[in-house]
């Protein structure tokens, strides 16, 4: 019976990813937060049992954790999200019922594929349309600690900014643009949520392209 540790994908994210990401996932699956084995216990998960209550359970994960939450959970479970409640936490919970689900999502993974798809994607979208910024801010994402990406940076000049637990001031301006993210992706793309990922050059464009309130300058 396959474990969650035998997806390679999953496997670096359940070593790489934040603690709290981790409690995400373990109080998901377990109900509780858990400790200091949460990582051991999440790699040995072999699905919910055969009795599993699909919609009870989907009724109580709704209630209990914020569209955030369940992005995160998605990202770290490396499956396509959705910016509504209700429809991201489907996939989470079939997944985690049929494992097997998971071999297309998440197979035949190395530490730099995915950096090396897209950074050509990069340097052609952003580069040409908006310029190189003078930094970013990330999370500690495997994707973004990997050394093909810190060399990007550093050859562009951009500073690369990490979030550390404990400093509002990094989590608080990820927060902001989250509030302007996703409620205009889920809007623009509410015929069709599972294409979100269209309309961000767009909603770029407008923010990128708006005055601020407080330097009062684009």
């Amino acid at each position: 019976m396959a474990t969650l540790n035998e997806f390679s994908k999953i496997a670096k994210s359940l070593k790489t990813n934040s603690k709290n990401q981790i409690q995400l996932l373990h109080r998901l699956i377990f109900g509780e937060e858990g400790d200091r084995l949460n990582r051991s216990r999440l790699r040995k998960f072999s699905g919910f049992p055969s009795d599993f209550q699909f919609e009870e359970t989907k009724q109580k994960v709704v209630a209990e954790f914020s569209l955030k939450d369940l992005i995160a959970i998605c990202n770290l479970l490396h499956l396509e999200f959705y910016t509504d409640l209700d429809k991201c936490c489907d996939p989470i919970l079939t997944h985690l019922s049929d494992l097997s689900l998971l071999t297309t999502e998440a197979s035949d993974f190395s530490a730099t594929d995915d950096l090396e798809e897209s950074e050509p994607k990069l340097t052609d979208s952003q580069q040409t349309i908006f310029g190189n910024p003078s930094g970013i801010i990330t999370d500690r994402g495997s994707a973004f600690t990997a050394n093909e990406f810190e060399t990007y940076c550093s050859e562009e000049g951009i500073q690369h900014l990490k979030i550390i637990k404990g400093i509002p001031r990094g989590n608080g301006q990820i927060e902001r643009m989250h509030r302007i993210l996703i409620p205009a992706l889920s809007k623009l793309s509410h015929d069709d949520p599972t294409k979100w990922f269209k309309h961000v050059p767009t909603v770029q464009r407008v923010i990128n392209s708006s005055t601020s309130r407080s330097t009062k300058s684009i």
